[in-house]
């Protein structure tokens, strides 16, 4: 989108200064008049949906000519806004700024939209108007700190994270900010303190790639190893959840959208708002597989697994080379006790994706379940070599072996899961345990060292091990000082 495009209003902020009475000061027919020249041309509509065309014509029908002409403006920016139309959702939100100016959720949005293309220099004067007047707003305050720090306004960015830390105590994108700024200036300690609380208090997902660059900075080599394994773990970062933004759902006609919508509901814990925005976007696109697939993921969440089973159906029916599918289908059917359909599943899957190393994992584990040893360990190596970055088949190759009596063969499948993925609780527990139930004292303390720096490992785990080892050794393990 091209900053022309935009067709920035710098006024608009002079006017944000002094607005004090919406726009009462108005006389009818001037507010009628900048209405309709602040309505947009019409973008392309071809290929989308009906219902939003007819939407959007007769917003612009309202707001020329209907009773409520600035409700017909402000419903077309969401119109514009959620389906992705940004430039005419942001002359929109210009005129709203100027025609309803007590209201900063359009300051927010067009603020969001300006920052979203790197122009800072007009979205920070909004975001600085924002705070002032919604100081409750916190996620206004977050990104005004975030849009300073990138513009190198450190000390005001600074500020900013403070008084949003203040208002709302362990915020952890608060947090992560101000880890940031301190990042910037070199203060590598003052950031491990913030960085710590917030990663800590959201498993890692937030800060926790910043936190393992802090222990590199910091010579704590160990501490970056294992968290560079829980980072990995934590999956994707996401925003900060944002209501002045993330009810324009309910105007996306956008499949592919919808479900980025589901998925940031679901990720801050509002499961029942996620499924309704997955229903909406199966409802649009019946025949989008990956919409099929987020709404039966979430329904298998909200233990729903017979709606969760069909939708899988669905989603194989139109994808049928999507694997993930076929796994989670087979995984149902199983958790239902349906065994002779999970197994059908399992087979028409591996024939529809032969490549897939999950389904690959779970016919092997079948087959060592009916002790036909021979084929699942071909199994196993198969779905390591499919995806050598995940532990799964050669913990199981471990198990199998050390089941059959061969020590050695096991062992060497446990080096190969924790190379696989460095950090993995279960390889290093496993480790742990085999080394002390092998007599290898000082291999048993190394990977004992390493699970005390590892937080997924579970508080039980930690303890069977430390039994396991003064059983076997007579004396608790001396793992030495941690860094």
């Amino acid at each position: 989108m091209k900053r022309s495009r935009l067709i920035w209003i710098l006024s608009a902020v002079l006017v944000l200064a002094a607005a004090g009475g919406g726009y009462a000061w108005w006389r009818t027919d001037q507010l009628n008049r900048a209405i309709t020249a602040a309505l947009p041309p019409q973008p392309d509509l071809r290929g989308w949906n009906q219902e939003l065309k007819d939407r959007i014509a007769g917003c612009e029908q309202r707001a020329r000519h209907g009773p409520d002409r600035l409700q017909a403006l402000e419903e077309l920016s969401r119109l514009y806004h959620a389906n992705g139309f940004y430039p005419e959702a942001s002359r929109c939100y210009q005129a709203l700024i100027r025609l309803d100016a007590s209201n900063p959720i359009w300051a927010h949005r067009l603020a969001t939209l300006l920052a979203q293309y790197g122009d800072l220099a007009h979205a920070i004067p909004l975001w600085r108007w924002v705070v002032k007047n919604a100081p409750q707003h916190i996620q206004a305050a977050i990104r005004l700190g975030d849009a300073l720090l990138k513009d190198n306004h450190l000390t005001e960015a600074d500020e900013v994270y403070k008084r949003a830390l203040a208002r709302d105590p362990g915020n952890p994108y608060a947090q992560l900010g101000l880890a940031r700024v301190e990042m910037a200036r070199g203060n590598w300690t003052g950031a491990r303190t913030m960085l710590e609380s917030a990663a800590g208090a959201t498993n890692y997902a937030i800060g926790g790639d910043l936190l393992v660059t802090v222990y590199e900075h910091l010579g704590l080599t160990e501490r970056a190893t294992a968290l560079r394994a829980v980072t990995k773990a934590s999956g994707a970062f996401y925003d900060i959840p944002d209501p002045w933004l993330d009810d324009l759902y309910s105007d996306c006609y956008d499949v592919y959208r919808l479900i980025i919508y589901s998925g940031t509901a679901d990720h801050s814990g509002d499961l029942k708002t996620a499924l309704l925005i997955a229903q909406r976007a199966v409802a649009l696109g019946p025949n989008d597989g990956h919409a099929q697939f987020n709404l039966g993921t979430l329904y298998q969440q909200a233990g729903e697994p017979l709606k969760a089973m069909a939708a899988m159906k669905q989603c194989i029916a139109v994808l049928p080379s999507f694997s993930d599918a076929w796994y989670q289908l087979f995984a149902l059917q199983r958790s239902q006790g349906d065994s002779a359909n999970a197994i059908h599943t399992l087979m028409a899957g591996l024939q529809a994706c032969p490549d897939s190393p999950g389904l690959h994992l779970e016919l092997g584990r079948l087959l060592a379940q009916a002790g036909q040893n021979d084929q699942a360990i071909a199994q196993f190596n198969l779905a390591a070599k499919l995806r050598p970055q995940e532990p799964d088949a050669q913990l199981d190759l471990a198990a199998l072996y050390f089941k059959l009596n061969e020590v050695d063969k096991g062992y060497a499948e446990l080096h190969a899961a924790i190379e696989a993925e460095p950090g993995h609780p279960g390889a290093l527990t496993s480790l742990a345990m085999a080394s002390i139930k092998l007599g290898h004292e000082a291999e048993a303390i190394k990977w004992l060292r390493h699970i005390a720096y590892q937080p997924r490992v579970r508080p039980e785990d930690r303890q069977a091990l430390d039994q396991a080892f003064v059983q076997q050794f007579g004396h608790p393990p001396d793992i030495g000082p941690l860094q």
